[in-house]
């Protein structure tokens, strides 16, 4: 991001693009996911690593993912798209810009997150047909582009702090 960072900084909006070829839909076939797992690794990597979290999330971001944490396993889960999308904006800002942090505690802290994210995405999918699928896909696509602002935020915020460390 760093390397390319003149590119994505300024760009507003994605564009369309053509699609060539056949593109009929078909419905995908089904496949088993261990919910109960993903669950589980979630769980465990936020307790395994939230001293690393709190490093790399936004305060308000860090409060919210603390709230996914299920006081019993017969609460719903849920975890939202924007939330989500903030979440790996951080990460992204953490792994390149971070001075203290290694690029793999970033990574397995945004691998947890992740596990919990999918968890989410197949409970709110289960009953949904591919076309229905496809437009939460889409959506998700939607509220990046939306949340973009924050990762500039963040980047320039970083950038500064950065800056200003050199400096003192």
């Amino acid at each position: 991001m760093k390397k390319y960072e003149i590119n994505w900084h300024e760009v507003k909006n994605s564009n369309t693009v053509e699609i060539f070829g056949d593109s009929a839909p078909c419905e995908p076939e089904p496949f088993a996911v261990n919910l109960g797992g993903l669950l589980d690794r979630f769980h465990e990597g936020l307790d395994n690593n939230w001293e690393v979290l709190s490093q790399i999330l936004a305060p308000e971001t860090l409060a919210e993912i603390a709230k996914l944490k299920p006081v019993n396993k017969e609460d719903v889960f849920e975890f939202p798209v924007d939330l989500w999308a903030r979440a790996v904006y951080d990460h992204a800002v953490a792994f390149n810009l971070s001075q203290n942090l290694e690029k793999t505690q970033v990574l397995g802290t945004l691998q947890a997150l992740f596990f919990g994210r999918t968890a989410a995405f197949v409970l709110a999918t289960e009953v949904m047909g591919y076309v229905q699928a496809e437009e939460a896909v889409l959506k998700t696509a939607r509220v990046f582009e939306d949340q973009k602002p924050y990762l500039i935020k963040r980047w320039d915020d970083a950038v500064t702090a950065a800056q200003n460390d050199v400096c003192a």
